[in-house]
């Protein structure tokens, strides 16, 4: 299984290479037209096919036509970001820890696609990539961040932090909660070379949460309320599994 890992990782790495060089000539010009959002689509399918993965969306009916929002997602595994760039129908940039930029070929993708990078060590410079998260979604662009700040070791929800619903605020445009499952079993966090191939990979998109009127004030209550419904996708995947499992 090494081997097979092995051989995932060197064509998921030549694949995303040859991605770089497509997205060097569209996204320095282009970075939110409909051939820079496929590109990301075709790159983040490539890779799912790569270990085998199979993906269902649901909920996309939730959402509507048009719009933006801040989604908040859960974070399983490094295969959440393909998951969900493969799932969501429109562009969106996400907000990503600054280490993951310093990865060669895939951090130089993430900086032309102008993901925005976070440096949660430094609250400061935190701040203020949330606030160009927050200009991003004023300029009608969506964003994505990871509320829980980390991948779960188990696949369970961790605790929020508090930044991204401060953004939210900020931003008022509405969240859009989403659930990523069965990626875990594709690449666990302490793993690199043990994929797990032919794994079946989840996306359920929630109903947006409407931010516009809310105050400072309200951002815990609002937490809350992204919580609850992040606990309901779950249990909607649970669902869904039961049913399939079921004669």
């Amino acid at each position: 299984m090494i081997l097979l890992g092995l051989l995932a990782a060197t064509l998921s790495i030549a694949w995303t290479f040859l991605i770089c060089i497509l997205s060097a000539i569209i996204m320095p010009f282009f970075p939110y037209s409909r051939a820079a959002t496929r590109l990301l689509q075709i790159w983040c399918r490539g890779l799912l096919t790569l270990v085998g993965a199979r993906l269902e969306v649901r909920g996309l009916e939730r959402i509507g036509p048009g719009g933006h929002f801040l989604l908040i997602s859960n974070h399983q595994s490094l295969f959440d970001i393909p998951a969900l760039i493969a799932a969501y129908p429109g562009p969106f940039r996400m907000v990503a820890k600054k280490e993951l930029f310093r990865i060669p070929i895939f951090g130089w993708c993430m900086t032309a696609a102008r993901f925005i990078p976070i440096d949660r060590k430094n609250r400061h410079r935190a701040a203020e990539s949330l606030r160009k998260a927050a200009e991003r979604i004023r300029s009608g662009v969506s964003v994505l961040l990871f509320p829980e700040g980390t991948r779960s070791p188990d696949g369970s929800l961790l605790p929020y932090k508090r930044g991204p619903f401060a953004l939210a605020l900020e931003s008022g445009v509405p969240i859009l909660p989403v659930v990523v499952s069965g990626t875990i079993q594709i690449l666990h966090r302490r793993s690199f070379l043990h994929f797990g191939f032919g794994k079946k990979v989840v996306v359920v998109f929630g109903a947006p949460i409407p931010v516009a009127g809310r105050t400072a004030d309200d951002r815990g209550r609002l937490m809350g309320e992204v919580e609850s419904s992040t606990h309901s996708l779950f249990e909607e995947v649970r669902a869904f599994s039961m049913l399939e499992e079921s004669p």
